[in-house]
Protein backbone atom coordinates (compact mmCIF):
# COMPACT_ATOMS: atom_id res chain seq x y z
CA UNK A 1 0.00 0.00 0.00
CA UNK A 2 1.48 3.53 -0.50
CA UNK A 3 2.32 5.39 2.69
CA UNK A 4 -1.08 7.25 2.88
CA UNK A 5 -3.14 4.46 2.49
CA UNK A 6 -1.17 2.89 5.34
CA UNK A 7 -1.19 6.06 7.26
CA UNK A 8 -5.07 6.13 6.89
CA UNK A 9 -5.40 3.00 8.04
CA UNK A 10 -3.14 3.54 11.65
CA UNK A 11 -4.20 6.93 12.06
CA UNK A 12 -6.14 7.39 15.53
CA UNK A 13 -7.96 10.66 14.86
CA UNK A 14 -11.20 10.73 15.81
CA UNK A 15 -13.51 9.53 12.83
CA UNK A 16 -17.36 8.44 12.27
CA UNK A 17 -16.73 5.36 11.52
CA UNK A 18 -19.74 3.66 9.76
CA UNK A 19 -21.67 1.06 11.72
CA UNK A 20 -22.31 -1.63 9.13
CA UNK A 21 -23.23 -4.68 11.42
CA UNK A 22 -20.89 -4.44 13.96
CA UNK A 23 -21.92 -3.87 17.12
CA UNK A 24 -20.58 -5.15 20.80
CA UNK A 25 -23.95 -4.26 22.62
CA UNK A 26 -25.22 -7.41 20.90
CA UNK A 27 -23.29 -9.36 23.32
CA UNK A 28 -25.26 -10.02 26.56
CA UNK A 29 -22.81 -8.37 29.12
CA UNK A 30 -20.37 -5.18 29.93
CA UNK A 31 -17.86 -3.92 27.63
CA UNK A 32 -16.16 -0.36 28.40
CA UNK A 33 -16.05 -0.17 24.21
CA UNK A 34 -18.85 0.34 20.95
CA UNK A 35 -18.36 1.05 17.62
CA UNK A 36 -18.21 4.70 18.27
CA UNK A 37 -15.33 4.07 20.15
CA UNK A 38 -12.54 1.97 16.81
CA UNK A 39 -11.41 3.51 13.34
CA UNK A 40 -13.38 3.11 10.70
CA UNK A 41 -10.38 0.66 9.35
CA UNK A 42 -11.24 -1.23 12.47
CA UNK A 43 -14.80 -1.43 12.61
CA UNK A 44 -14.31 -3.09 8.98
CA UNK A 45 -12.33 -5.87 9.96
CA UNK A 46 -14.60 -6.33 13.09
CA UNK A 47 -17.40 -5.95 11.03
CA UNK A 48 -16.15 -8.60 8.67
CA UNK A 49 -15.71 -10.85 11.64
CA UNK A 50 -19.48 -10.74 12.57
CA UNK A 51 -19.98 -11.26 8.54
CA UNK A 52 -17.73 -14.35 8.90
CA UNK A 53 -19.45 -16.01 11.71
CA UNK A 54 -22.67 -15.69 10.54
CA UNK A 55 -21.65 -16.80 6.88
CA UNK A 56 -20.42 -19.93 8.59
CA UNK A 57 -23.11 -20.17 11.13
CA UNK A 58 -20.84 -20.16 14.02
CA UNK A 59 -22.57 -20.19 17.02
CA UNK A 60 -20.46 -16.67 18.44
CA UNK A 61 -17.66 -14.18 16.95
CA UNK A 62 -14.82 -15.87 18.00
CA UNK A 63 -11.15 -14.11 18.56
CA UNK A 64 -10.29 -16.80 15.04
CA UNK A 65 -12.87 -14.85 13.25
CA UNK A 66 -11.23 -11.27 13.95
CA UNK A 67 -7.69 -12.50 13.27
CA UNK A 68 -8.80 -14.12 9.82
CA UNK A 69 -10.14 -11.07 8.92
CA UNK A 70 -7.05 -8.94 9.95
CA UNK A 71 -4.48 -10.95 8.67
CA UNK A 72 -5.74 -13.03 5.97
CA UNK A 73 -8.90 -11.39 4.57
CA UNK A 74 -7.20 -7.47 4.96
CA UNK A 75 -4.19 -7.04 2.53
CA UNK A 76 -3.05 -4.03 4.36
CA UNK A 77 -2.08 -3.61 7.81
CA UNK A 78 -2.44 -7.31 8.89
CA UNK A 79 -0.96 -8.96 6.59
CA UNK A 80 2.18 -5.95 6.40
CA UNK A 81 2.47 -6.79 10.38
CA UNK A 82 2.91 -10.39 9.55
CA UNK A 83 5.45 -9.84 6.98
CA UNK A 84 7.27 -7.46 9.40
CA UNK A 85 7.44 -10.11 11.92
CA UNK A 86 9.07 -12.26 9.58
CA UNK A 87 6.18 -14.85 9.29
CA UNK A 88 4.98 -16.51 6.06
CA UNK A 89 1.05 -15.63 5.72
CA UNK A 90 -0.03 -18.84 4.23
CA UNK A 91 0.89 -20.39 7.46
CA UNK A 92 -0.99 -18.11 9.08
CA UNK A 93 -4.01 -18.57 6.86
CA UNK A 94 -3.91 -22.49 7.03
CA UNK A 95 -3.73 -22.60 11.46
CA UNK A 96 -6.70 -19.72 11.31
CA UNK A 97 -8.91 -22.01 8.76
CA UNK A 98 -8.51 -24.88 11.25
CA UNK A 99 -9.78 -23.26 14.10
CA UNK A 100 -12.55 -21.80 12.21
CA UNK A 101 -13.35 -25.50 10.90
CA UNK A 102 -12.99 -26.62 14.58
CA UNK A 103 -15.83 -24.01 16.24
CA UNK A 104 -19.82 -25.06 16.52
CA UNK A 105 -22.12 -24.77 13.90
CA UNK A 106 -25.62 -23.05 15.67
CA UNK A 107 -28.32 -24.73 14.54
CA UNK A 108 -30.92 -21.85 14.44
CA UNK A 109 -28.61 -20.22 11.47
CA UNK A 110 -29.43 -16.56 12.61
CA UNK A 111 -33.20 -17.09 12.17
CA UNK A 112 -33.97 -13.07 12.46
CA UNK A 113 -31.48 -12.53 15.18
CA UNK A 114 -27.70 -10.83 15.12
CA UNK A 115 -24.68 -12.17 15.97
CA UNK A 116 -23.54 -12.87 19.57
CA UNK A 117 -19.84 -12.51 20.93
CA UNK A 118 -18.10 -14.95 22.62
CA UNK A 119 -16.76 -13.74 26.00
CA UNK A 120 -13.08 -14.65 24.63
CA UNK A 121 -14.20 -11.63 21.84
CA UNK A 122 -14.86 -9.59 24.97
CA UNK A 123 -11.71 -10.06 26.34
CA UNK A 124 -9.74 -9.63 22.93
CA UNK A 125 -11.69 -6.18 22.53
CA UNK A 126 -10.47 -5.56 27.02
CA UNK A 127 -7.01 -6.23 25.81
CA UNK A 128 -6.86 -3.86 22.74
CA UNK A 129 -8.60 -1.23 24.50
CA UNK A 130 -5.92 -1.35 27.01
CA UNK A 131 -3.29 -1.10 24.06
CA UNK A 132 -5.05 1.52 22.60
CA UNK A 133 -5.26 3.48 26.13
CA UNK A 134 -1.47 2.83 27.05
CA UNK A 135 -0.63 4.35 23.42
CA UNK A 136 -2.88 7.24 24.38
CA UNK A 137 -4.42 6.91 21.33
CA UNK A 138 -7.98 8.67 20.63
CA UNK A 139 -9.79 5.36 18.56
CA UNK A 140 -9.44 1.36 18.76
CA UNK A 141 -7.14 1.02 15.31
CA UNK A 142 -5.86 -2.56 13.98
CA UNK A 143 -2.53 -2.77 15.78
CA UNK A 144 -4.43 -2.31 18.93
CA UNK A 145 -6.52 -5.58 17.69
CA UNK A 146 -3.20 -7.51 16.55
CA UNK A 147 -1.48 -6.56 19.86
CA UNK A 148 -4.63 -8.11 21.30
CA UNK A 149 -4.58 -11.13 18.94
CA UNK A 150 -0.94 -12.26 19.62
CA UNK A 151 -1.32 -11.58 23.80
CA UNK A 152 -0.18 -14.82 25.69
CA UNK A 153 -3.91 -14.56 27.31
CA UNK A 154 -5.48 -15.04 24.89
CA UNK A 155 -5.46 -18.39 25.05
CA UNK A 156 -7.88 -19.17 21.96
CA UNK A 157 -5.57 -17.94 19.41
CA UNK A 158 -2.41 -19.48 21.21
CA UNK A 159 -2.16 -21.80 18.04
CA UNK A 160 -0.98 -18.35 16.29
CA UNK A 161 1.53 -17.26 19.14
CA UNK A 162 3.10 -20.81 18.84
CA UNK A 163 3.69 -19.81 14.85
CA UNK A 164 5.94 -17.22 15.98
CA UNK A 165 2.98 -14.29 16.70
CA UNK A 166 4.78 -13.32 19.64
CA UNK A 167 3.65 -9.98 21.26
CA UNK A 168 7.27 -9.03 20.84
CA UNK A 169 7.15 -9.59 17.24
CA UNK A 170 4.12 -7.54 16.49
CA UNK A 171 4.72 -5.01 18.48
CA UNK A 172 8.11 -4.70 17.24
CA UNK A 173 6.17 -5.26 13.41
CA UNK A 174 3.68 -1.74 14.57
CA UNK A 175 6.64 0.12 15.56
CA UNK A 176 8.25 0.03 12.37
CA UNK A 177 5.26 0.68 10.64
CA UNK A 178 4.44 3.63 12.55
CA UNK A 179 8.11 5.07 12.73
CA UNK A 180 7.65 4.60 8.81
CA UNK A 181 4.84 6.14 8.65
CA UNK A 182 6.46 9.71 10.96
CA UNK A 183 9.22 9.66 8.69
CA UNK A 184 6.84 10.00 5.77
CA UNK A 185 5.11 12.71 7.58
CA UNK A 186 8.42 14.59 7.90
CA UNK A 187 9.58 14.12 5.09
CA UNK A 188 6.66 15.67 3.29
CA UNK A 189 6.20 18.53 5.76
CA UNK A 190 9.88 19.44 4.89
CA UNK A 191 9.25 19.36 1.15
CA UNK A 192 6.02 22.06 1.28
CA UNK A 193 8.34 24.47 3.82
CA UNK A 194 10.69 24.64 0.86
CA UNK A 195 8.00 25.09 -1.39
CA UNK A 196 6.65 27.68 0.67
CA UNK A 197 10.54 29.17 0.91
CA UNK A 198 11.23 29.33 -2.68
CA UNK A 199 7.67 30.70 -3.25
CA UNK A 200 8.40 33.45 -0.70
CA UNK A 201 11.80 34.28 -2.40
Amino acid sequence: LPGDAVLSLLRMEASEPQLDRFSIRAYDGSLDIDAADVTSSCNAVLSGSSGLCEELRHARVEPAHVAYRLFVSDQGIGRQILERAGLDPEQVKAVLQQMIEELPIHAAAFSGRGVTFSQQFVELMKRARIEQRAARDKLVGLDHLALAICNEATESLRALIELGLSAAEVRAAVDKLKLGLLREQSEAERQLRAEAEAAAA
